[in-house]
């Protein structure tokens, strides 16, 4: 596991994408066994149920980290996400066990698992556009000129950050400090009351507080503002400068952004699979139960 610091760093930027080409399969071994979904259960599909510790199961390592905020900006729900993806994962393995009701599966959650990848691996043959051949070169160029963010990595950043124990104040200047240059930034945070400081930020977010580092690898855009909570402060960042490094166009770049291209084309073919079979197998999400339960 990498180090506080640097998960702070690396929070929402290029392991996120690349962290995520991996998980069609990796998750299937998160499936949880038969007296743990007696448990907790936030969501039926047909007869089956998603206990939270599914959901919980499927977050995102860079997601279990306190939220960046961004003025006007809501931050993305992984919660809900998660949920999301075991409702789907629970809808594969029912169309599996449809598909080939012969079969005979491992108890679960081998056998879950198992039902899974089936349905990933015919809906992978049978669809080419799955496959990272079909990608031209063109292609892949085009979509790293819109995603160029998945892949540059940031060598140094110049932030000023201010600290407060009271949320509220710490909202306030988030949203105030829109459009303020650095003097006008720390003379809003003095105003409100905030411990305030600079910092150069290497390229594993070293030279700071590990929650500044991760708001600043969040925002990464020169003048940008964002914030995040920690267990007793706020942190309000501003990035005053940063370098970023873009790996130059070769052979292996190219490999890299046609595994994310498949990988997205593939997340997007499996969603919109689970939501024709929630014709065959109902969902019913216990918002309350979920609300509850969850963070």
């Amino acid at each position: 596991m990498l180090n506080g610091r640097r998960a702070a760093a690396r929070a929402l930027t290029t392991a996120t994408v690349l962290a995520a080409v991996l998980t069609p399969l990796t998750l299937l071994a998160s499936c949880t066994s038969p007296d743990q979904r007696a448990a907790g259960v936030v969501a039926t599909v047909g007869d089956a149920q998603v206990t939270l510790a599914e959901v919980k199961a499927r977050l995102p390592v860079e997601d279990t980290g306190p939220p960046v905020v961004r003025p006007g900006v809501d931050p993305p729900d992984a919660w809900r996400s998660a949920l999301d993806l075991a409702v789907r994962d629970e809808l594969l393995s029912l169309e599996a066990a449809r598909r080939d009701p012969a079969a005979r599966w491992e108890p679960d959650p081998a056998g879950r698992a198992a039902r899974i990848r089936a349905v990933v691996d015919q809906e992978r043959i049978a669809s080419p556009g799955l496959a990272a051949s079909g990608i031209t070169d063109a292609e892949a160029r085009s979509w790293l000129a819109d995603n160029r963010h998945v892949f540059e990595e940031i060598e140094s950043a110049g932030v000023t950050w201010a600290s407060l124990a009271d949320a509220d104040r710490a909202r306030e200047l988030l949203d105030s400090a829109v459009g303020l240059d650095r003097a006008g930034f720390l003379a809003l945070a003095a105003r409100l009351g905030a411990e305030t400081g600079t910092a150069v930020l290497d390229s594993s977010g070293g030279g700071a507080d590990a929650l500044v580092a991760r708001v600043a690898f969040a925002v990464r855009t020169e003048g940008s503002v964002g914030l995040t909570t920690g267990e007793d402060r706020s942190w309000v960042v501003r990035v005053d400068s940063v370098e970023i490094s873009v790996p130059p166009w070769n052979d292996a770049l190219a490999g890299r952004v046609r595994t994310a291209m498949v990988w997205e084309r593939e997340q997007a073919h499996l969603d919109a699979l689970a939501e024709q079979l929630r014709s065959r197998w109902p969902v019913s999400v216990d918002e309350q139960r979920f609300a509850a339960s969850r963070p």
